[in-house]
């Protein structure tokens, strides 16, 4: 196994066990070896039974620990990582491995709690370390948290996950002078890539006039949104701009202004004589302070047919429309940080002069009462962000979790109010209201850690007064 080689390492312990059933070893080997291919169902049933010939074997629970965690069954991942840590307390790796399990859970005092436990078995464990500087910039211990990502990299100086968690928090402190050039860390990342190109990546030196520049699209949708406004800026001093996205938002990204192509990931790339990615454009273009950040919007425009039918089939409601987006990506790593319980919105939907749109697609679409719900357009994919945008456009407003639905709004130059976490992603800054990189977004965030009541109080008292305003006008 060492040399990776998983599926030939399983064939071998089952011949193993074949000749001896009986070896808990050897189950928990071959339950290794099937959850390093994320063969789950299998390696849990390894697990299980290596425990069942040998319940003291500390080892196997941890295993079956990382097993459930990956697989997002927290609660039980924890409990496997006591029975390690009651048969072997002192284990820094079990320690760490159930703070991760307590953190994806939301649980970041506790998680904090496991990692320093870990810290002091071992005080030169760099991972863990990186895990305490998350979860105490989570609790918004920001001084804390930069602190120990310097500690991890003072032991692991080329510790890839702590620097990109080092830049992000310098970006979220407007340190954009030392926090662009270290997000590049993030390219060694596992599973952080893009497919390969073999032109120069831009340095953002290279002249560009009369040459074509592919900005390639390397995160997730919200992220293709923010950045996508950079391509004007390097239209306007000559170049080719061709953009590499995802196939969802091509025809949304094709109407912008300045861009030559735009290529759906997977479709064959026209000649380029330079790359780059698209997060790593402010970097490259020296954008070290707010004033620096190309603010004009719209630089996105919906379909105009599409928006005048969506205008249509809301005006037969009456009230203030206000779309609104509850749920991000759930794989997000702060996914439960960041998405809304659904029932936080009914405060807003019992205004007098208010009617809910849901902007939400997928499974959880219908969460939320008393909203109108139009997602079986939404999801009419490929097409689903031109339906979305057209959406957006003919709403009086967005309300919404920190996701794509912020990003779309906010590119569109719709007024959006973006409900954000105790410490949000780095893009939405500290301390304010107001967004620079989109001028009609408005700003609210935790004042304790997931409370969302609090700041739904909040939300409320403002479309009172944002209804009120509109009826004055009138």
């Amino acid at each position: 196994m060492q040399a990776g080689r998983f599926a030939e390492a399983a064939a071998s312990y089952e011949q193993s066990l074949a000749l001896a059933p009986g070896n808990p070893q050897a189950h928990n080997n071959l339950a290794v070896a099937f959850a390093e291919q994320r063969l789950f169902d299998r390696a849990l049933a390894h697990y299980g039974e290596a425990l069942r010939l040998d319940a003291k074997y500390a080892e196997a629970h941890y295993n079956l620990g990382n097993a459930l965690r990956e697989l997002g069954r927290l609660g039980d991942a924890v409990a496997a990582y006591d029975r390690a840590l009651a048969l072997q307390s002192d284990w820094p790796g079990a320690h760490c491995n159930r703070g991760l399990a307590l953190a994806a859970g939301g649980q970041q005092k506790l998680a904090e709690r496991a990692y320093r436990d870990a810290l002091v078995r071992r005080p030169d464990y760099a991972e863990a370390h990186n895990n305490l500087g998350l979860a105490l910039e989570l609790q918004g211990r920001l001084d804390e948290a930069e602190a120990e990502f310097d500690r991890a990299l003072g032991l692991a100086p080329e510790f890839a996950s702590a620097h990109a968690n080092r830049a992000q928090l310098r970006l979220l402190r407007g340190d954009f002078r030392r926090g662009w050039p270290e997000y590049q860390w993030r390219w060694r990342l596992p599973g952080v890539a893009i497919p390969r190109l073999d032109v120069p990546v831009w340095d953002g030196a290279a002249p560009l006039a009369g040459r074509t520049i592919c900005l390639r699209a390397e995160q997730g949708f919200g992220d293709t949104l923010q950045f996508a406004r950079f391509a004007p800026i390097l239209s306007r001093v000559g170049a080719n701009v061709v953009i590499e996205c995802q196939p969802a938002l091509a025809a949304l990204l094709a109407r912008m202004p300045g861009v030559r192509a735009v290529v759906p990931r997977g479709v064959r790339l026209p000649r380029c004589d330079f790359q780059i990615a698209l997060a790593s454009l402010p970097g490259a273009l020296g954008v070290f302070d707010e004033a620096a950040i190309p603010a004009a919007v719209p630089y996105l425009a919906a379909d105009a047919a599409r928006r005048d039918r969506w205008r249509a089939a809301l005006g037969v409601y009456p009230g203030v429309k206000v779309g609104i987006g509850w749920r991000g990506n759930p794989k997000h790593p702060q996914d439960c940080h960041r998405s809304i319980p659904p029932e936080r919105f009914e405060v807003l939907a019992a205004l007098p002069g208010v009617r809910l749109v849901s902007l939400q697609t997928g499974e959880r679409a219908p969460e939320v009462l008393n909203a109108i719900e139009p997602t079986g357009t939404l999801e009419s994919a490929p097409l689903a962000f031109e339906e979305s945008a057209a959406l957006i456009e003919a709403l009086d407003l967005v309300v919404t979790c920190d996701t794509v639905i912020a990003h779309l709004a906010g590119a569109l130059g719709r007024p959006v109010w973006i409900a954000l976490p105790l410490v949000p992603d780095f893009r939405w800054l500290l301390g304010r209201e107001d967004s620079p990189w989109y001028p009609t977004a408005r700003l609210f965030r935790q004042v304790r850690l997931d409370d969302w009541r609090e700041l739904f109080g909040r939300v409320a008292a403002a479309l009172e007064a944002f209804v009120g305003e509109r009826a004055a006008r009138r």
